[in-house]
């Protein structure tokens, strides 16, 4: 692929974003999934003159999202379907291409220099900040962030026995989707979850807990938070006690092309969150400055890794 091919994608790849984003809105694979496929029935239910309507019911058959099956009728595709309300992928579309996302991505340059994030630097305040103040944004966020737990929290309780456990404490865990996923395989497991509406994570967690888990909320934080996070799930651990983190490991060095754009999401999470992704050696050091000592590192089918510490 030429040069000029590969940047021609990169910018295709973000009108396609866009593209996704109005597909989603709009709710075309609901309308056409309740029988409204017609260019007449779908320009009337997006309150769109009709000529503009067909350009982009077009743009969004060229995205793969939809068919035109005959002229000005469509047809859902499998991946259109996704984008539909309640769909798997319908939260993470919405989030993404929502204006306060893209605001914050216009000021990438800026947050990298400041260290703080492009969030930051547009809005003033963190995103967990912004939340408080923006319920809708905060149920749209909490529901994104459940349903992609989901699928994580399988791939822990599979890969990681907690039956050896009576108590855990998800620090930071939002509506508690993965203490409920492990609950269910362990019946035994007896967990509470700790978050913003129950303390300060970074001053205190309970203690006792046999085991405690840090799902996502590590890479939230530049490594002086996520430091003093450590410490305090560290002093509330008992001696026989264990710390379960799940995250994206980075590798040690930039791979073109890698799957999984690990070196995005490391941006995405300075852009949004003021944080950073990691390599395995970064949270060795973070640990061990923490008085905790990792014990084992499993590469998860999702891209993620569980990270086991213990108290050294």
């Amino acid at each position: 692929m030429t040069a000029a091919e590969t940047v021609r994608g990169w910018l295709r790849g973000a009108k396609a974003a866009h593209l996704a984003g109005v597909f989603t809105r709009l709710g075309i694979a609901d309308l056409i999934g309740a029988g409204e496929n017609t260019l007449g029935a779908l320009a009337r239910a997006g309150d769109m003159a009709p000529d503009r309507m067909i350009r982009l019911l077009r743009g969004f058959t060229d995205l793969g999202l939809c068919a035109e099956d005959e002229p000005e009728v469509f047809t859902l595709t499998e991946t259109g379907a996704a984008l539909g309300a309640g769909g798997p992928l319908y939260d993470l579309v919405l989030t993404s291409t929502d204006p306060v996302t893209e605001r914050a991505w216009s000021a990438l340059e800026a947050g990298a220099r400041s260290g703080r994030g492009g969030f930051y630097e547009t809005f003033g305040k963190s995103i967990f900040e912004y939340l408080d103040g923006d319920p809708e944004w905060r149920e749209r966020y909490d529901r994104f962030m459940g349903g992609h737990t989901t699928t994580i929290a399988e791939e822990v309780g599979e890969y990681h026995d907690f039956g050896r456990y009576r108590t855990a404490v998800d620090v930071g865990g939002g509506d508690g989707t993965l203490l409920a996923v492990l609950s269910r395989r362990y019946p035994r497991l007896r967990g509470r979850v700790f978050d913003r509406a129950d303390g300060d994570f970074l001053r205190e967690v309970p203690a006792g807990a046999d085991v405690y888990l840090l799902k996502w909320i590590l890479h939230d934080w530049p490594d002086d938070d996520a430091g003093t996070i450590l410490r305090t799930c560290h002093a509330a651990m008992p001696a026989h006690g264990r710390l379960l983190v799940v995250e994206r490991i980075l590798p040690e060095r930039a791979a073109p092309g890698a799957p999984r754009d690990p070196e995005l999401s490391d941006l995405h999470m300075l852009t949004v969150y003021g944080g950073k992704e990691r390599t395995r050696a970064e949270f060795e050091r973070l640990c061990a400055r923490a008085g905790l000592a990792v014990e084992l590192v499993t590469p998860l089918p999702s891209g993620m890794s569980l990270i086991e510490a213990v108290p050294v």
